[in-house]
């Protein structure tokens, strides 16, 4: 879910494993989707298809609770979800019922819709949580510092910024 700049990383890694990668959302690059043997789907036919669903997409008003009771009584009883994008684009108390009643087999959440997450989600033996600091690599931190750089440099020199969060 999401085929931004993540969905893409995501798509690239599980081609590495020979998985049939099926993307959502409403960026259709359809260059890198046939560079990566990528085919778009609506998100009920992804959630009803999917092994693994991985969620890369930004939280806006039409993403908030995307995935809900209803979305995830759809997805397959062996299917496991992903949440590294934002915490809210997934209603946590209708994951922790899922994963309660074994609706879904499992998640792994590098993102929670409270911070710190609700002791409740955590404690299910079939959830892997983690703190939201996958970015936080030597070699990012590295790019973070070089991109804040040229920003200063070009505003000095009067030009306009390389990178900027609209």
């Amino acid at each position: 879910m999401g085929f931004g700049e993540i969905g893409k990383k995501v798509a690239r890694r599980a081609s590495g494993f020979n998985m049939n990668v099926l993307a959502y959302g409403t960026y259709k690059d359809y260059n890198a989707a046939k560079r990566l043997n990528v085919r778009f789907a609506e998100l009920d036919d992804l959630l009803t298809k999917s092994d693994f669903v991985c969620i890369s997409t930004s939280l806006r008003p039409d993403t908030y609770h995307l995935i809900n009771q209803e979305k995830l009584a759809k997805m397959k009883k062996t299917a496991y979800l992903i949440n590294i994008a934002r915490g809210e684009v997934v209603d946590e108390s209708a994951l922790i019922q899922a994963l309660e009643q074994k609706q879904i087999r499992g998640a792994a959440l590098d993102v929670f819709e409270t911070e710190p997450p609700a002791a409740r989600i955590t404690d299910l033996d079939n959830v892997i949580c983690t703190a939201h600091i996958g970015g936080a690599t030597y070699e990012s931190i590295r790019r973070i510092e070089e991109v804040t750089y040229q920003n200063i440099k070009r505003f000095i020199e009067k030009q306009p910024p390389a990178f900027r969060v609209l």
